[in-house]
């Protein structure tokens, strides 16, 4: 499970950006997929670039401990009433704790990390690499100076990623240890205690949404409620001046 390990390498050593740019230009050298296989991993791409906008947005990888709700209420998996209502009530509660920019990436690092559910070719990474690297630089400002220390943590990141390619990837035990990365998320442990088979269930369903299924709209109103909140005390303060 190299990915646990990649993502926690990401987050506590937080090498440059930069490693995304050299990642893509070596993997894009080594190609042994055919056409139709790329076309069929073309959904897991943006899925994975959307785990890495989103942890950038975010700061943090402790998001990703609350996947099983999110694919449980997106999906529509049906039966799952107490963990739906437990991590709909956590999420809005640590939703309250983060600015704008922090909810959503919180969101794109979710989606995405559902999005990818398939393996994908060397060229494949590679090209979502090459879109990080050039599209991060204009979005996050980096202030890292050139030194050893940072060559050095490129370096590891570039080495972590290229093994990823070939590494197996299982989706629950990702989230679960991602949990760990901070002492106030450990309580998701219940959610994922209640809901063991969520990963077997969304499997089983083909990574497709359950036909007839309004569960969504449980995810869509804690998305917009936090801007709708900051948006009326906003209102409401300069009404006061």
């Amino acid at each position: 499970m190299w990915v646990i390990i990649h993502w926690y390498y990401l987050f506590v050593c937080e090498p440059n950006p930069f490693f995304h740019t050299v990642t893509g230009l070596l993997l894009l050298t080594n190609d042994k997929a055919n056409f139709e296989e790329k076309i069929e991993q073309i959904p897991s791409a943006i899925g994975m670039t959307l785990m890495y906008l989103g942890y950038y947005c975010r700061g943090h990888i402790l998001d990703y401990g609350f996947l099983p709700w999110w694919v449980l209420t997106v999906t529509g998996i049906r039966k799952r009433g107490p963990a739906i209502l437990l991590g709909g009530i956590t999420l809005g509660i640590y939703f309250l704790t983060l600015n704008w920019l922090q909810i959503g990436g919180h969101v794109l690092m979710n989606s995405g990390r559902a999005i990818r559910a398939k393996r994908m070719n060397y060229r494949m990474h590679g090209i979502v690499h090459m879109v990080l690297g050039f599209t991060i630089p204009f979005i996050f400002q980096n202030d890292d100076v050139v030194s050893v220390e940072n060559l050095y943590k490129v370096a590891l990141a570039v080495m972590s990623s290229i093994i990823l390619v070939k590494s197996k990837d299982k989706m629950d035990w990702f989230s679960l240890f991602s949990i760990f990365s901070s002492p106030t998320t450990l309580p998701l442990s219940l959610l994922h205690l209640i809901s063991l088979d969520w990963y077997e269930c969304f499997r089983n369903n083909h990574f497709k949404i359950v036909k007839g299924s309004y569960n969504w709209i449980i995810p869509l109103f804690l998305f917009v409620y936090p801007f709708y909140a900051q948006i009326t005390v906003g209102i409401s303060a300069s009404k006061i001046v």
